[in-house]
C-alpha cells in the first residue's frame, strides 16, 4: 500500500533555482540579525544538469552526491539547545534540503542526511520559504 503524500501548506511553486536564491538571502539576513557571519552560511552546488565530462571530473575533486543545499556552519544557540532540553548534545550545524512539490529527497539524499544527524547536524526538508524561516529562527533562536 502506497502511502499519499500531503501536499505542505505554501509550498513553493516555480523552479528549485529560484527558491535556493530566496531561502539563501532569507537564512543570511536572519543569521545577520542573530550576529552570524554570512561567510557560515552557503549552498552546496551539486545539482544541476552537467555534461559526462563536467560530471566525472567533478566526482574525481571529491564532490559527493546527496548534501543538502543549504549549509549552516554555526553551532546551535545555546537558548535553543536549552529549550529543547538537550544539555551536552548542541547541534554542530544546519543542513537544509530545499525541495518543490511534489519532489522529495533521493535514497542518497536521505543517506547523507542520516550521516549529518550522526555527526551531530540539524537535518531538514523544506517546501516553503515559510519553513526554512522556521527553521532558521528555531535554530538560532531568533524569537
Amino acid at each position: 500500500m502506497t502511502t499519499r503524500r500531503t501536499k505542505p501548506a505554501g509550498a513553493y511553486v516555480g523552479k528549485e533555482d529560484a527558491f535556493q536564491r530566496t531561502a539563501i538571502a532569507r537564512l543570511r539576513q536572519i543569521g545577520k540579525e542573530q550576529g552570524i557571519d554570512s561567510r557560515a552560511i552557503m549552498h552546496i552546488p551539486n545539482g544541476g544538469l552537467r555534461n559526462k565530462k563536467v560530471a566525472a571530473n567533478l566526482k574525481r575533486q571529491g564532490t559527493v552526491a546527496g548534501y543538502p543545499d543549504i549549509m549552516v556552519f554555526e553551532p546551535e544557540n545555546i537558548k535553543a539547545t536549552a529549550k529543547r532540553n538537550a544539555f551536552g548534545s548542541r547541534l554542530s550545524g544546519l543542513a537544509i534540503e530545499l525541495k518543490v512539490w511534489p519532489n522529495k529527497p533521493t535514497d542518497e539524499q536521505l543517506a547523507i542526511h542520516e550521516l549529518l544527524s550522526l555527526a551531530g547536524w540539524r537535518v531538514v526538508v523544506c517546501y516553503s520559504i515559510d519553513q526554512v524561516e522556521k527553521e532558521a529562527l528555531r535554530y538560532f533562536d531568533a524569537r
